[in-house]
Formats: structure tokens, sequence, C-alpha cells
């Protein structure tokens, strides 16, 4: 479906067939999983969006005792609501996976994030 589609019923009963929990989709070995782990350890840039850091979340996208990505990666990230030192952590977990990287965090919304980051982010 294109974006902003106004879909009719048999669309929207044929997505909701596609439409996982997070508790359906913690298998490591699952092919969405490692397609993203794929995908991150191909990456220059990462961004993270209201992402929330969980510890399962991390765990999925970034297997442990792996670093991930050995490339150079500008890794940026919302952390919207959280604390300086939840800050701090985050910066952390990410440096952690991440050899090569710049990391910065903004406590923001989306909106926000992108209008600090309107240089930075050209795509």
């Amino acid at each position: 479906m294109a974006f902003g589609e106004e879909p009719n019923a048999n669309q929207l009963l044929n997505l909701t067939k596609r439409i996982k929990t997070f508790t359906e989709e913690v298998n490591p070995e699952s092919s969405e999983i490692l397609e993203i782990r794929n995908n991150i350890s191909l990456a220059t840039d990462l961004i993270f969006l209201g992402f929330a850091f969980h510890k399962l979340n991390m765990n999925l996208i970034f297997p442990e005792n792996e670093i991930t990505s050995s490339q150079y990666v500008n890794c940026f990230a919302t952390t919207y609501g959280l604390s300086k030192s939840d800050e701090k952590f985050i910066k952390l977990q990410l440096s952690n996976n991440l050899s090569n990287h710049v990391i910065d965090t903004l406590n923001a919304d989306c909106n926000n994030f992108f209008n600090e980051y309107r240089q930075s982010l050209s795509f």
C-alpha cells in the first residue's frame, strides 16, 4: 500500500495477517532479525527514533559479544524523556556494538530531532 492510501476492507484484512506482536518475533535466528542485523552491519548511518533501547530490543539487533559493524558509523538517537544517566548508558551500549562510530543523542521528540540535525542528516 502506498503511504496515505485509503485501504479497502480486503486490504485491511490482508494487512492484519502480517501484524506480528513483539513476542512473536524474538527468535534471534529468524530471517527478519538476521536481515535487520545484516543491514545494521552494512550501514554507515544509523538513526534510532523512539526505540527506547530496552534490553530485549538491544539483544535482538546486536548479538551478544559481537561487534556489529567495523566500518565508520554515524549513529543518532532520540532519548525523549530519558534521564542524563540513561542517555549515557545508551551511548555506552551503542559504542560497545559499533567499533568506529560517532554517537549523538538528543532528548527530544522526532520533529525536534530532525530540526536539530537538519544539516547533519542529508540523504
